[in-house]
């Protein structure tokens, strides 16, 4: 579990086994390639437990405001429409921050990546491209899809079997701050990586997580492309690994 404490002054303090690397490496790289408002990692440190298991400590500046989701119900359709604006221009700003490891499929520091949307595990392992996270999806995660959704995995894939992008991966109204109606940044990166094109739009809108009225109008502006099909597809894989 992973526990954020607000310090006072403007800093916050995050830090369990989930925090590991994967977001004080997210936030340098968005830092460093984009102009996305984010926070800013003051310190970073890694013990390692008796279990041998690595536990973080994130010390980060805060994001002025609050999140969507405790001030949606106030804002107009105007604002929520120009919020998805902004969400829009950031997405697009931080989906081409280049990769600097090997495979192509990889969390922020080059490891697995962390997606409680679809895995059972809640990881990802890295893969050389996203033709090869294709086939680990085939043979280590629609196991038990019918036969009929089976048939349906390779045309689904196919059009994605290309570049990867950089994504946030958890886009959701808990994680997007607001002050004075505009979007003030962008927070917890910790599901963050290099995944296809699909990616964000599946887990913006999984639908075993909770989305209000509000959220989804405003992410349908953020997203411009609708990957219905393969979202569809990628909650039948996780729903039958649940049964």
């Amino acid at each position: 579990m992973t526990n954020t404490y607000r310090l006072g002054l403007g800093l916050y303090l995050k830090f369990g086994p989930r925090t590991q690397s994967a977001e004080a490496h997210a936030l340098w790289l968005v830092k460093q390639h984009t102009k996305v408002p984010i926070p800013t990692v003051l310190d970073y440190i890694v013990l390692t437990q008796a279990s041998g298991r690595p536990y973080s400590f994130i010390l980060m500046t805060e994001v002025p405001g609050q999140t969507l989701e405790e001030v949606e119900d106030t804002l107009s359709e105007d604002q929520l429409n120009n919020i998805g604006l902004q969400i829009r221009e950031y997405i697009e700003a931080y989906r081409n921050v280049p990769n600097p490891y090997p495979n192509q499929i990889c969390g922020p520091s080059g490891g697995s990546i962390w997606t409680p949307q679809f895995s059972d595990s809640w990881e990802v392992p890295s893969r050389a491209n996203a033709t090869e996270f294709h086939v680990w999806i085939r043979n280590n995660m629609a196991a038990r899809l019918a036969p009929s959704m089976k048939a349906m995995l390779e045309p689904t894939f196919q059009d994605f079997d290309g570049p990867t992008f950089f994504v946030h991966g958890d886009l959701a109204d808990r994680n997007i701050m607001i002050h004075d109606g505009k979007v003030s940044g962008l927070v917890d990166w910790a599901t963050s990586g290099w995944m296809p094109l699909y990616w964000e739009y599946y887990t913006a809108l999984a639908p075993d997580f909770r989305q209000t009225d509000a959220f989804k109008k405003m992410i349908k502006v953020a997203l411009r492309d609708d990957y219905e099909d393969v979202k569809r597809m990628m909650v039948e894989i996780r729903i039958s690994r649940l049964l």
